[in-house]
């Protein structure tokens, strides 16, 4: 799943609102997210234009498998605000076949705009994914890593991509960094199928 597209920011306004926002977004990190979405839908109850809200419930809806939920809090985020860039690259993102390749020029402007912003590298790479092109794939994850070294959905796609490319050694080493980073970071995948991979390209070796 696409999970890594999404980035949840801790609202800067007071009260009650900024303590469930953060109580939900430690429960998020640590895995919790049962207890994240209860949170996040507190948050939206009692302030329904929370934008860190939105964000939180569409990060956690991708985390536990639901795309669509995910892609209508996005769209809910787009009618307040048709230029939040998160909310457009996370709809971009989803797109496949003919229309990939508009989505990926569409988020390369995007980057173009805000060259410093992971998950827009990160939605180029997954598109480039669905239509089977590793080496772009490989790039654009290469540059979602080395802006956010401690997300391991980025390190574990640029693996996948390395690997898919022939390049078992380098492939290794970023699924090592994958597994290392998922002991204290959010991660989309099973750590044991990442480990049985990594078996695998050991005794390879």
């Amino acid at each position: 799943p696409p999970s890594s597209m999404v980035r949840i920011t801790r609202s800067s306004q007071a009260g009650e609102q900024v303590q469930l926002i953060q109580d939900a977004f430690a429960a998020y990190q640590s895995g919790d997210f049962a207890q994240s979405q209860l949170k996040y839908s507190e948050a939206l109850e009692q302030y329904p234009d929370s934008r860190d809200a939105m964000l939180g419930m569409a990060a956690v809806a991708l985390q536990t498998g639901r795309q669509q939920q995910a892609i209508n809090y996005y769209l809910q985020l787009l009618n307040k605000n048709p230029l939040d860039n998160i909310a457009r690259a996370a709809i971009l993102g989803q797109q496949r076949g003919n229309n990939s390749l508009e989505s990926i020029s569409q988020l390369k402007s995007m980057i173009y705009d805000a060259p410093d912003q992971p998950y827009l590298y990160f939605a180029v790479g997954k598109l480039h994914v669905s239509r089977g092109n590793w080496s772009e794939a490989q790039q654009a994850f290469f540059d979602a890593h080395r802006l956010d070294t401690t997300n391991p959905d980025f390190a574990l796609n640029l693996a996948i991509s390395l690997d898919r490319l022939g390049q078992s050694q380098t492939a290794l080493d970023y699924y090592n960094v994958a597994l290392s980073l998922a002991e204290n970071n959010p991660a989309s995948f099973q750590s044991s199928v990442v480990q049985s991979r990594i078996d695998t390209l050991t005794r390879g070796n």
